[in-house]
C-alpha cells in the first residue's frame, strides 16, 4: 500500500501522508454485494434537528463483507482489491462458486489463490484466520508477518 505525501504548504499538512488509491483493482462495487445506508442526518422521527454537526457529506453504500468465513476448505481466489468508504481498509472480493468481499489484511495478499484450512498442513500467511481449536494454547489467534521487538508474533 502505497502513501501520498503532501507538500508542506501549512504545519499541519507537513507530515500528512493518506493512502493512495494504487492497489485498487476495480472501479464500481459489486452490485449484489451492496446494500443501502441510511443517514438521520441528526434528526429524528419528526424531522428535528435534535443532534448537531451531524450531516453533509457523500452518499455511501454499505458493502456486505463476510467477517466470519464459516466454508472451510475451499480455494478462493481473491478476483478484485475494491475501495470501503465506510472503514479504512480495502476490501478483496473473492470467490470461484459464491462471491464475497473480505476485508484486505495488506501485504502478500494481491491476486491469486487463498484457502481456508480447518486444522495444519499449510504454512500461516498473513490475514490468515482459523479456528483456536488447532492451535496450541497461548498462541494468538490471529498471525500477523510483523514480529514485535522481542520476536514473539503479535
Amino acid at each position: 500500500m502505497g502513501l501520498k505525501h503532501f507538500r508542506p504548504l501549512t504545519p499541519s499538512s507537513r507530515f500528512k501522508a493518506l493512502p493512495d488509491f494504487s492497489e485498487i483493482t476495480k472501479d464500481k462495487p459489486e452490485k449484489a454485494l451492496t446494500s443501502t445506508r441510511k443517514r438521520t442526518g441528526g434528526r429524528n422521527n419528526s424531522g428535528r434537528l435534535t443532534m448537531r454537526h451531524r450531516g453533509g457529506g457523500h452518499k455511501r453504500k454499505y458493502r456486505l463483507v463476510d467477517f466470519k468465513r464459516k466454508k472451510q476448505g475451499v480455494l478462493a481466489e481473491v478476483l478484485a482489491i475494491e475501495y470501503d468508504p465506510n472503514r479504512s481498509a480495502r476490501i478483496a472480493l473473492s470467490g470461484i462458486q459464491r462471491r464475497r468481499e473480505v476485508l484486505h489484511p495488506g501485504s502478500g495478499w494481491s491476486r491469486g489463490g487463498r484457502q481456508s484450512k480447518r486444522r495444519g498442513g499449510r504454512r500461516a500467511f498473513c490475514g490468515q484466520r482459523s479456528p483456536a481449536q488447532g492451535h496450541p494454547a497461548r498462541l494468538p489467534r490471529f498471525i500477523t508477518s510483523r514480529l514485535s521487538p522481542a520476536g514473539a508474533l503479535r
